[in-house]
C-alpha cells in the first residue's frame, strides 16, 4: 500500500522545500489514486459460488481487479447422475438400462454424456424424455414457444437408427430433455431404443456470473473490515488486486 508523502525540513538546504513541493505535486495523483492503494493476493483458491476472502488491507476495501484466473477449459470433475425416463402420450419406454450417465459443470454450462436403452411399447408418439438433469436449463424462450432451447443432437441405435435432436420444452420445464426423431415421425411401439448423447446446455442459475470469472457477491451489511465476499464462475486459483 502507498504511504503519504512526508516532507523533510532542513534549514541548511533552503532549496529542499521547493524540490519537495514539486515532487509532491508530481506524485500526488498516484498517491491519492484509490486503485493503486491496494495489495496483490496471489493464488487465492476459489470454489464455484460464494467465497469469503481475507483482503489484508486492515480497512474496508473499495474494489478488486482479477489479474489472473483459471483457463476456461478447467471444468469440474465428471460426476454420475441418475436420469428418469418417460415418453410422450401413451408411448412407453421401459426396462431402462443405464450404461453411462455423467455430467461436468463449467461455470454456467453443463455437459452431459449418457448411453441408455429400453424397450418401446404402448401407443406411437413423437417424443421420449430424459429427466432429473443435474441442473435446470436456462429459459431463453419467447412467449408461446414450444421447443424453447435446442441443446444438441443424440444418436439413436438398435431399432431406431438415426440422428435426433433434443431440447427443453415449456410444458415439461427445464430439468427434462425432449428427444425427437429427425424427420419428426413417431417412435415405433416395439423393439429396443438405445440413445447415445454428448451435449451441453446453459444452466439456469440466477446467482451465476456470466462474465470473466469473479463477481462481487455481497450487500452493504456484508462489508466487513477484513474480508471480501466474491462469487466465482469457475473454480480454481486466482490472483486478485484488492484496493
Amino acid at each position: 500500500m502507498i504511504s503519504n508523502f512526508k516532507k523533510i525540513n532542513d534549514p541548511k538546504v533552503p532549496s529542499l522545500q521547493g524540490v519537495q513541493d514539486n515532487v509532491r505535486e508530481t506524485f500526488q495523483p498516484f498517491i491519492t489514486n484509490p486503485v493503486l492503494d491496494g495489495t496483490l493476493l496471489e493464488g487465492v483458491d476459489l470454489v464455484y459460488g460464494p467465497n469469503l476472502v481475507e483482503h489484508k488491507l486492515d480497512r474496508p476495501y473499495r474494489g478488486f481487479i482479477v489479474t489472473k484466473q483459471p483457463q476456461g477449459s478447467e471444468a469440474e470433475p465428471w460426476t454420475t447422475w441418475t436420469p428418469t425416463i418417460s415418453a410422450d402420450g401413451s408411448l412407453l419406454w421401459t426396462g431402462i438400462s443405464v450404461a453411462m450417465a455423467t455430467y461436468s459443470r463449467q461455470g454456467t454450462m453443463c455437459r452431459l454424456q449418457f448411453r441408455l436403452s429400453g424397450t418401446l411399447g404402448g401407443t406411437a408418439a413423437g417424443a421420449v424424455f430424459i429427466g432429473s438433469l443435474p441442473f435446470a436449463g436456462f429459459d431463453n424462450s419467447g412467449v408461446g414457444a414450444s421447443l424453447v432451447q435446442p441443446v444438441g443432437a443424440v444418436w439413436f441405435i438398435t431399432t431406431v437408427q438415426d440422428l435426433a435432436y433434443c431440447g427443453f420444452t415449456r410444458n415439461l420445464g427445464f430439468s427434462t430433455l425432449a428427444l425427437f426423431r429427425r424427420d419428426q415421425s413417431n417412435y415405433p411401439v416395439s423393439g429396443t431404443l438405445a440413445v447415445v448423447g454428448n451435449i451441453e446446455y446453459r444452466i439456469n442459475d440466477a446467482n451465476a456470473y456470466y462474465g470473466p470469472g469473479v463477481s462481487l457477491a455481497e450487500s452493504e451489511s456484508d462489508n466487513k473490515k477484513s474480508f471480501i465476499r466474491l462469487r466465482a464462475d469457475i473454480a480454481g486459483k486466482y490472483d486478485l488486486w484488492v484496493f
